[in-house]
């Protein structure tokens, strides 16, 4: 789950990996769920738009999920990888929203990791160079700092 960037990496698994199949699931493309599949391998690949704060066109709120309601829905395990895009949406914000968002999402990877520990979770950031008058890289890094504090 997780904002564009994420979007972008999926729709590169689905044109580079040629077994990758997409399907159509009659959805807005910009938030998803967007879905693609490579039945010979048992490869599922999922991506949605993380909930709000989210800065798209026209997007039935049924669309968006909490990411941490969509983690603690997910039963992992050994063959499972989770990648969340968190902070990008954030910039625009007051920190503690993002502090009080973090605290649910960490609640849910570490009851995920409790039921199954064997799944993998990676944190994409926010990324840095954003140049637009909704918002800074002066907050970048400090949401940065609210994930991993030195």
């Amino acid at each position: 789950m997780g904002d564009s960037t994420l979007r972008q990496w999926w729709e590169y698994l689905r044109d580079t990996v040629p077994s990758l199949k997409p399907v159509d699931l009659h959805v807005t493309y910009q938030t998803g769920p967007l879905m693609a599949v490579d039945t010979t391998r048992g490869i599922v690949l999922h991506w949605r738009a993380h909930g709000w704060p989210l800065r798209s066109l026209r997007t039935p709120v049924a669309s968006l999920h909490s990411v941490a309601r969509e983690l603690e829905g997910l039963a992992g395990g050994p063959h499972t990888v989770v990648v969340l895009g968190l902070g990008a949406h954030f910039t625009t914000f007051p920190p503690s929203i993002f502090v009080r968002r973090l605290a649910g999402i960490r609640a849910a990877v570490t009851a995920l990791l409790t039921r199954e520990p064997r799944t993998l979770v990676v944190i994409k950031l926010a990324n840095t160079g954003y140049k637009s008058v909704y918002g800074s890289d002066w907050l970048t890094p400090q949401g940065d700092r609210l994930i991993c504090p030195s």
